[in-house]
């Protein structure tokens, strides 16, 4: 659910004001980076999702989170009777 609820753009109808608001956040950073110069890739530049993956963490509306997949790895670590069995990182 949005922070708008179901409000819609009035000269737009079926057009929520929460995704209206999010395309022209979006063309105001491609227009910078347009005017400075630089280039992004398509592959790595995706768009209109409600979170994103940040160096080992997913983070979104509600906060940052440890991904799954790098808790998992922890987790699922074998039991070693002898400490000198562990390797050092």
């Amino acid at each position: 659910m949005s922070p708008y609820g179901e409000a819609e753009v009035e000269m737009l109808p079926g057009v929520q004001r929460f995704v209206m608001q999010h395309l022209q956040n979006h063309d105001n950073i491609l227009a910078n980076v347009e005017r400075s110069g630089a280039t992004l890739s398509g592959e790595k530049s995706d768009c209109c999702w409600n979170g994103v993956r940040i160096v080992k963490f997913d983070c979104g509306e509600a906060g940052r989170w440890q991904q799954a997949s790098k808790v998992s790895e922890v987790c699922i670590w074998p039991w070693r009777e002898n400490r000198t069995e562990y390797r050092p990182l």
